[in-house]
């Protein structure tokens, strides 16, 4: 991604620890948040579990739009997104992040 676009926005299929199947149960009404941390820094959150939406829930898919401010420094940061269901919550993916780089233009 290029430093200060805000598009594409972070699609993402949420997936069971098998890595191959969609997670069961997503809805509608689930809770999904993003948080994003600097690379190798991830004492200071860049982004605090902002709120995500569900973009098809029997497929599992999610997304976070991108807001102003968000991807204007270059380099590699990580993100994951974690799903509330009755109040128990989870992250996806378990135990890795997401890479996203921002390149300079």
């Amino acid at each position: 991604m290029t430093v200060g676009d805000l598009l594409p926005e972070l699609v993402v299929t949420l997936l069971q620890p098998d890595k191959k199947t969609p997670i069961i149960g997503l809805t509608a009404g689930s809770t999904i948040h993003f948080v994003m941390k600097t690379f190798h820094d991830d004492t200071v959150p860049l982004i605090d579990y902002e709120a995500a939406v569900v973009v098809d829930a029997a497929l599992a898919k999610v997304k976070y739009s991108w807001a102003a401010g968000e991807t204007a420094a270059a380099g590699r940061k990580v993100g994951r997104f974690r799903l509330t269901v009755s109040g128990k919550k989870q992250h996806f993916p378990n135990k890795r992040w997401i890479v996203i780089n921002f390149n300079e233009a």
